[in-house]
C-alpha cells in the first residue's frame, strides 16, 4: 500500500519517500509499526494482484499516498497517476471529494488533488514545482513546445513562464540520468552533453532565458527561493491549507 505499492504501478514516487515500507494486511493480527516497516489492516476487497505482487488498487494506492506524503511526494505522484491514466485532475478531485470519516489526511490529498498535473514527466518535475507552490511563486506553464528556427526541431520545455515585457523565463530540470542513463546517451556520455548544450543555445534564440536546477538545489528552499526570484518569477500566495504530518 501507499508509496511501495504505488513502485508496483509504476508510479512516478521520490526516493525519499519509499521508507518506510508500507505493508497492508487483511488478517485480525497485530499491526505493529517498526522502524523500517509500517504495518496498516486494510478490507480484502481492496487487494489486486500485480505481477504475482498483492497490492492495494491503483485508486487507493495514489489517495492513500496523497493522504500521508509530505506534500513534494503526495505530489510526485498524483501527477504521475494522472499522466499514467491520461486522466484529468477532475478524476483526482472526485476520488477525495465524498467524505471519508476517520480518513486521516484527506484535507491534505483534497490540496494535493487540486493542484496535480499529469503533464509533469518526473517526480523532480513535481517536487520543482511544489517548491515553487510551497514558496510563492507564479506557476509555470508544464512542456512548452519551442521550434528550432535552424533545424525546425521542436524541444519542450520542462517549465516555462511568459512574463510579457520582461521576456520568456524557461525552467529545466537538470537530472543526471540524461548523462548516465545508456539508454538516453546512447552509450556516448560526452555526446549527450553536446546535445544538450546545443539544444539550450537554441532555446535561448529570440532573448529566452533559461534557468537549470538539481533535484538538490530544490531542496534547498533558501538557494531555490533565490533563483527563482533572481530570474524574475512573480510572487503570489504560496501554499496555504496544509497540515503538517507527524
Amino acid at each position: 500500500m501507499g508509496p511501495s505499492a504505488a513502485l508496483v504501478y509504476d508510479l512516478q514516487v521520490p526516493p525519499s519517500a519509499l521508507w518506510p515500507l508500507c505493508i497492508a494486511t487483511t488478517g485480525n493480527g497485530t499491526c505493529k509499526t517498526y522502524a523500517n516497516a509500517i504495518r496498516k489492516r486494510i478490507s480484502p476487497c481492496e487487494v489486486l494482484v500485480i505481477d504475482g505482487i498483492r497490492v492495494t488498487s491503483l485508486d487507493r494506492t495514489v489517495v492513500d499516498c496523497m493522504c500521508t506524503l509530505e506534500f513534494p511526494s503526495a505530489l510526485a505522484v498524483a501527477d504521475s497517476y494522472l499522466r499514467k491514466t491520461n486522466q484529468p485532475r477532475e478524476r483526482l478531485e472526485a476520488m477525495v471529494a465524498k467524505p471519508q470519516m476517520g480518513k486521516a489526511g484527506i484535507r491534505n490529498a483534497r490540496l494535493v488533488a487540486s493542484l496535480a498535473d499529469g503533464r509533469s514527466e518526473s517526480w523532480g518535475e513535481s517536487e520543482a514545482r511544489a517548491a515553487m507552490i510551497e514558496l510563492g511563486f507564479q506557476m509555470p506553464d508544464l512542456q512548452v513546445p519551442y521550434q528550432d528556427p535552424v533545424t525546425g526541431k521542436w524541444y519542450r520545455a520542462d517549465f516555462s513562464w511568459n512574463l510579457g515585457d520582461a521576456g520568456t523565463v524557461i525552467g529545466e530540470m537538470d537530472g543526471l540520468l540524461k548523462y548516465s542513463d545508456s539508454s538516453l546517451t546512447g552509450g556516448d556520455t560526452l555526446l549527450a552533453f553536446v546535445r544538450e548544450r546545443q539544444r539550450e543555445s537554441r532555446l535561448t534564440i529570440g532573448g529566452r532565458s533559461v534557468m537549470r536546477f538539481t533535484p538538490t538545489q530544490v531542496k534547498d528552499r533558501p538557494f531555490f527561493d533565490s533563483l527563482l526570484e533572481s530570474y524574475g518569477i512573480p510572487r503570489v500566495e504560496p501554499l496555504t491549507g496544509w497540515k503538517a504530518l507527524r
